[in-house]
């Protein structure tokens, strides 16, 4: 049964108002999904393909590896909107995937800083009358954590998520969220971590040099490649049952500083 891997990513400046093709390329993302080797080799989202079906291909099959691409507005409207967005696609890519394959396959959602947002939207995206879909696992990489998604930790649409963060990332917090004319009561400015949840691992990155890894490290080489083995390491938390006291335990990953 194959796994599907869905990466989805963060607020982006629109490519038409950065003058360097480099900068482009690199929060370049055609809209909607797409699989990672229809995308130009200058792109940075076809390196991070390459890193994570390198880093483990087992886990990360070249051949089910998708990018969802999306405004990357900063405003909680163009989130629910992409989530909506990714909700349709998502289950017409199932669809055809099952037909295939003749079972359901599994679903891995990776998403970096407010692509998280959307991921966690999609429990609001999706249908009361849909019992179909589900997220076998999400992946957060120093996504803020905000009080207009807090609560959809908590849907059964997410079987495990993994949220990975760095005390050294200040871009995570820094949207400040209690200035939106949301209707939302929230803090200032976002924060780190989610409240405790049986389904949730919660973990600080670093590397093994003790150095915290910025926000933009989350999208180089060295924190892809070791993406898998951070993985396992929160996968054992989870067959352990060490989330089953509720408690808002603080647990930490060390990656190599450098790969090659």
């Amino acid at each position: 049964m194959p796994t599907i891997t869905v990466w989805i990513h963060g607020t982006a400046v629109t490519p038409r108002h950065i003058p360097l093709a480099t900068v482009r390329n690199f929060f370049a993302c055609p809209l909607g999904l797409n699989h990672w080797q229809t995308f130009p080799t200058t792109y940075h989202h076809r390196a991070i393909g390459e890193h994570l079906t390198t880093g483990d291909p087992e886990r990360f099959n070249p051949e089910h590896l998708y990018f969802f691409g999306w405004s990357g507005d900063l405003s909680f409207e163009a989130r629910q909107q992409a989530a909506q967005e990714l909700y349709v696609q998502l289950t017409a890519l199932m669809h055809r995937v099952t037909e295939q394959c003749g079972n359901r396959p599994q679903l891995r959602i990776i998403s970096h800083s407010h692509g998280g947002n959307v991921a966690l939207n999609l429990a609001y995206a999706k249908p009361a009358s849909d019992t179909t879909l589900s997220i076998d696992e999400l992946i957060l990489l120093a996504c803020p954590v905000q009080m207009a998604t807090l609560v959809y930790v908590r849907d059964p649409l997410f079987k495990k998520i993994y949220s990975l963060y760095s005390m050294f990332d200040m871009i995570q917090v820094l949207d400040m969220q209690g200035l939106y004319n949301n209707n939302i009561k929230a803090p200032l400015f976002s924060r780190r971590r989610f409240p405790a949840h049986e389904r949730l691992v919660q973990a600080q990155i670093s590397f093994d040099n003790g150095r915290s890894l910025a926000h933009i490290e989350f999208l180089l080489k060295p924190f892809l490649i070791s993406l898998g083995t951070t993985l396992d390491i929160a996968t054992a938390w989870f067959d352990n049952q060490l989330n089953a006291s509720g408690k808002e335990i603080i647990r930490r990953i060390a990656i190599a500083s450098k790969r090659t």
